[in-house]
């Protein structure tokens, strides 16, 4: 009986954990967002990077900083170069 217990509150410790690394690595992603959204393309890589290991099972955060660094390329060239595209 002791044993069941000990297993029960193992798996509920372990269960709140998950939920908690998801809200931290959706945290991380709203700061990629903001950065990218700034023109600061590195800080979003870094925060990206950072919820790929520290949250690896924060499946669907990381699935939405993969497609926020593979933006158009025509979307980061004008704000990086915007006589240029406009020259074009």
């Amino acid at each position: 009986m002791k044993k069941l217990i000990v297993g029960l509150c193992a798996t509920l410790v372990l269960a709140s954990c998950g939920n908690d690394a998801e809200k931290k690595a959706n945290e991380r992603l709203t700061t990629a967002r903001t950065a990218f959204e700034q023109g600061d393309y590195n800080e979003a890589k870094l925060q990206i990077d950072s919820i790929k290991i520290l949250y690896p099972k924060a499946f669907d955060a990381r699935r939405e900083g993969i497609s926020l660094m593979l933006a158009p390329a025509s979307v980061v060239r004008e704000s990086i170069f915007p006589s240029f595209t406009a020259a074009v």
